[in-house]
């Protein structure tokens, strides 16, 4: 069963995470800087003996390993995660809107039919 740390970066935005062993991490954003957007997907950082890569399946970080430094065997790796300024817009809709769209589009072709109707009758009355 996979543990979960929830983890606060510093005024710079560092988190030290020390020593990890070799497996699979994931580094999910739960809030953002006033400013800037959540990432939108989980990273997903692999640690093993010959190194360490990431990757997101939204592919919004870069895929060729830049974000990535290391100087030496002893020197820890640094991941650059970057943040995007802007705001995400509010979810707007819902289940309810596809029910109105069906009964204002069902309203709106009885009134055209009603219309075409009594225009009908009109004519065959003269």
């Amino acid at each position: 069963m996979a543990s979960r740390t929830d983890l606060t970066s510093d005024a710079n935005g560092k988190i030290e995470l020390g020593a990890l062993a070799c497996g699979t991490y994931y580094l999910e954003e739960t809030s953002a800087p006033a400013g800037y957007i959540i990432l939108p997907e989980p990273v997903t950082i692999t640690v093993s003996n010959t190194g360490v890569t990431y990757k997101q399946s939204d592919n919004s970080m870069s895929q060729s390993g830049e974000g990535i430094s290391h100087k030496a065997a002893t020197d820890p790796y640094t991941l650059t995660v970057t943040n995007n300024a802007g705001y995400e817009l509010p979810a707007t809709g819902g289940p309810g809107t596809r029910l109105f769209t069906i009964l204002g589009t069902a309203l709106i072709a009885g009134a055209g039919l009603l219309l075409w109707m009594t225009r009908k009758s009109a004519a065959f009355a003269k």
